[in-house]
């Protein structure tokens, strides 16, 4: 796929199509419904099929990292240097014909599996794909998952079944491109999946509360005392009760959050209410916020234009190794 209808990769790639449920966002996997429903390419379930999909597609891939990104700085415009206008003091936005800068693309990986979903099918696919992931390093990667426990096993699993000292430490460290999110459509997906994400070393962690299902509270109960050590075992020295005091999964390492409804003929309704509450709470803990979508008739409401104004919200992380290809550069000083 050369680009992507969703809104906040600016490519999707997939490795692999199949996957089975694993929770109630998985209800009306709008996957299932498309791969296995419609175009019979696999069987959804644990006994099912899962297909790894044509070469030409992994190739894209390549092409996309060789090729120079940039981003518009006045309406967020973003897409190939070369289909930008080229004027006299440098390449401008077609849209708005501000100034565009250089940046960085994003993958969104994987919409039609879970790379971290523990099939047999998935093995070999694995170690291609983490191999890819290394040779593309001008690429963001947005790994997503419901099974973010698996991450670090699978890893390990991955590099030692392509040959690879088995260290899924060292390779979150040494492919600092790569972004682990975790899809949280409740609360039950808060208790089961937040800390078990916060545990991967990787640069970035971001939260996919799409379809939202209810309200969300990030909060949780923890025994380390505001010096930082256990209350447990320095209550007998610094005179500190043993009792668990709350803390919030967004200050604890969650970089960025994405909100949205669920869609199809059979999508479960959204309060506005939950969105704004994610709102106050991701302002709170300066975390950046995408609102992706919204409810809406026929069809949810994807233009942020026709959000409520205060729900108009549709940022970024900043990222500190994010630095635009020199490919990027070059073009963009022609």
């Amino acid at each position: 796929m050369e680009r992507t209808k969703i809104g906040w990769p600016d490519h999707t790639f997939n490795p692999l199509i199949g996957c089975q449920k694993v929770s109630d966002g998985c209800k009306f996997c709008y996957a299932e419904a498309q791969m296995d429903h419609r175009y019979a390419r696999v069987k959804w379930g644990p006994l099912g099929t899962r297909v790894r999909t044509a070469p030409r597609t992994w190739r894209k891939v390549e092409t996309w990292n060789r090729s120079a990104w940039v981003e518009c700085a006045e309406c967020g415009w973003r897409g190939p240097a070369k289909d930008t206008i080229v004027t006299i003091v440098g390449n401008a936005c077609p849209l708005c014909h501000a100034s565009v800068n250089p940046t960085r693309q994003r993958v969104f990986c994987a919409s039609l599996s879970d790379v971290f979903e523990d099939h047999p099918a998935w093995e070999p696919v694995r170690v291609d794909l983490l191999t890819l992931i290394e040779k593309t390093s001008n690429l963001d990667w947005l790994l997503l998952t419901k099974r973010p426990q698996n991450v670090m096993p699978l890893i390990d699993k991955a590099q030692a079944q392509g040959g690879r000292i088995s260290d899924a430490d060292a390779w979150f460290s040494r492919n600092r491109h790569v972004w682990i999110g975790a899809s949280i459509e409740n609360q039950p997906a808060v208790e089961q999946r937040l800390a078990a994400l916060l545990a991967i070393p990787a640069s970035v962690h971001f939260l996919s509360c799409e379809p939202l299902l209810s309200a969300l509270d990030f909060s949780f109960d923890s025994d380390i005392c505001h010096c930082g050590d256990s209350m447990s075992d320095h209550a007998l020295y610094c005179g500190h009760s043993p009792i668990a005091m709350k803390s919030n999964y967004l200050v604890e390492g969650v970089d960025w959050v994405i909100a949205g409804c669920e869609s199809g003929t059979r999508a479960r309704p959204m309060e506005l209410a939950w969105v704004r509450s994610i709102r106050d709470s991701c302002a709170a803990a300066k975390v950046p916020l995408f609102v992706k979508q919204l409810p809406g008739r026929p069809h949810p409401e994807t233009n942020i234009k026709n959000f409520p104004d205060d729900l108009q919200i549709q940022q970024f992380p900043s990222v500190e190794y994010a630095k635009a290809t020199d490919m990027a550069s070059q073009i963009c000083e022609i």
